[in-house]
């Protein structure tokens, strides 16, 4: 009985864990299969190891699909969106803020995009965000002082007081900060002298003086004779782009004293209706000849909008005395507000011409500023260097005189005269832009100049130093600048920007600007003088890692 049983029991145990009749070897089969196993894990492993992600400059393995979330998620970063905050950092929307962005490769993608083994994925995470900003600007009033004649009209929209910036919440309209971009003039002028010249414009002499003061860079005021203006109409507006003064000094020459009010209003009429066409403004000043003047002169003048320029200093060059006379009796006259009578017509002016070769370097030398009327009698709210407060820093304006812009070989007329900040020029944007083949755009909400090149988009505020290039901002140590209405650019923008390139003519005083792109289609069979008009009525030393403009002479 038990030797049967245990027959039943090894025959029912052969065949539930084999077939009837052949032992298994369950043992043997375990021992071959979990190596097998074991081997496969650790080759998928070491391949993910050695093959992994680059997320955020980490490596991380991929062990299955996985999505740039899922990376995310791995190393801890936030994916939820955060709260849209105002410029003061009240939340203005719960959830509005930013969202995660991811980049694969360079590329961007969504969360749910497959990161493969080997991808770099680039992962910037959600949270708050403050609103974006709007640049309001306005022109602050200028301050004048004790010694101006208070001319405020149109002096404002013209910059002189500077640009007041403004940061506003785009969403909340809170405000974020102001910016102070004002404008003063440096603290003491020196003292200045006005040279006159009346009975031109001539032929012969009147363009010898103007090299005379071109050359010094001086100023001074013409009065012409509307006789001789008209058949010199050239000198007349030669003259002006000079950044010289002209002033009326009648028709024909006559006595005022013996003319009637009509007939005297009839001479400074005809000389208005031949000289305001070509300097694009009412003369302030009027001189009658001999200097002869009485109460009727003065009242009829006066009615028709003019002040009576007398002078301080005769040097008599009429008569001829000689060159040394000439030079003399004009230095002994010389004091700070001084107003010097010669002419550039009339006559036989030779010496004249060398006394004012004499004379010209001779004042500068003692100190004196040579300066036109209206600038000597404090009409001109731009006359000398002014300090301009920028975003970042004082700079020094300074304009130029007697310097001629010649672009793709034309010359041209430009609505002002250059400046110069800490030895870096500036031009007109407007025509010097459009004329290197690219456009422009004043703003005057945000004060702010949109230059599109072939190959650039810029964007500036007037007055601050930041220049946006594309998606790019670059620092300038010399701003575009808002000068007697007119925006101005630095040199080297168009140089560096614009395709130009530039060389001065020191003896001549010619600013010689070429471009690689053409004028704009508008300008380009204009012909003649170019010209332009004021943005408004529509405002360097290089930093380190910025190119330093050369000028070199031209060959």
């Amino acid at each position: 009985m038990t030797t049967d049983t245990h027959r039943t029991t090894a025959h029912t145990s052969r065949v539930r864990d084999g077939v009837a009749g052949r032992p298994c070897r369950p043992r043997a089969a375990v021992s071959w299969m979990l190596p097998a196993v074991c081997a496969l894990v650790a080759i998928f492993a070491v391949f993910a190891l050695a093959h992994p992600a680059t997320v955020n400059g980490r490596r991380v393995p991929l062990w299955s699909a996985t999505t740039a979330g899922d990376c995310a998620r791995r190393i801890g970063i936030d994916t939820i969106p955060g709260d849209l905050l105002d410029v003061r950092g009240t939340v203005i929307a719960a959830g509005a803020g930013a969202a995660p962005h991811y980049v694969l490769n360079g590329v961007p993608v969504g969360e749910d995009h497959r990161v493969a083994r080997g991808d770099r994925l680039t992962i910037r995470p959600a949270g708050d965000m403050t609103e974006p900003t709007v640049l309001k600007a306005g022109f602050i009033t200028p301050e004048l002082g004790p010694g101006a004649l208070g001319h405020t009209s149109g002096l404002t929209e013209t910059g002189i007081g500077g640009i007041r910036y403004a940061q506003y919440g785009a969403v909340s309209g809170q405000l974020a900060g102001i910016c102070m971009a004002a404008v003063v003039p440096t603290a003491e002028k020196p003292p200045s002298v006005a040279l006159t010249f009346d009975d031109g414009p001539s032929p012969t002499y009147t363009p010898q003086i103007l090299s005379i003061l071109q050359q010094h860079e001086a100023r001074a005021t013409f009065f012409m004779l509307g006789c001789w203006a008209v058949k010199h109409k050239d000198l007349v507006s030669r003259v002006v782009a000079a950044g010289h003064e002209i002033g009326n000094h009648t028709w024909s020459h006559p006595d005022c004293t013996k003319l009637s009010s009509s007939a005297l209003a009839s001479q400074l009429h005809r000389w208005e209706d031949t000289i305001e066409p070509l300097t694009g403004k009412h003369a302030r000043y009027f001189r009658p000849p001999y200097g002869a003047s009485n109460g009727a002169v003065r009242a009829t003048a006066g009615n028709l909008g003019y002040k009576i320029a007398m002078w301080t200093a005769d040097t008599n060059d009429w008569r001829r005395p000689g060159a040394d006379a000439i030079y003399n009796r004009a230095c002994n006259g010389a004091r700070d507000g001084a107003i010097i009578l010669m002419h550039d017509g009339g006559g036989s002016r030779e010496q004249t011409v060398a006394a004012v070769k004499r004379l010209v370097p001779a004042l500068q030398k003692k100190g004196y500023r040579l300066v036109t009327l209206s600038q000597l009698q404090g009409y001109d709210p731009w006359d000398g260097e002014f300090v301009i407060n920028t975003d970042a820093g004082q700079v020094k304006m300074k304009p130029t005189t007697g310097l001629h812009v010649v672009i793709n070989g034309r010359p041209v007329d430009m609505p002002v005269e250059p400046v110069k900040i800490d030895g870096q020029l500036l031009l007109p944007a407007k025509p010097t832009l459009p004329l290197l083949g690219c456009t422009v755009a004043y703003e005057k909400q945000d004060q702010s100049l949109r230059i599109g090149t072939p190959l650039h988009t810029l964007q500036m505020n007037l007055n601050l130093r930041t220049l946006q290039v594309g998606s790019e901002k670059v620092f300038m140590s010399v701003p575009a600048i808002l000068y007697k209405g007119t925006s101005m650019v630095p040199l080297w923008v168009l140089v560096d920007y614009c395709g130009a390139s530039a060389n001065l003519d020191e003896k001549t005083r010619t600013l010689y600007i070429t471009g690689t792109f053409g004028p704009a289609p508008s300008l380009a069979d204009s012909g003649g003088l170019w010209r332009a008009v004021p943005d408004i009525p529509a405002p360097r030393l290089p930093s380190p890692s910025e190119p330093s403009v050369q000028i070199a002479l031209r060959p």
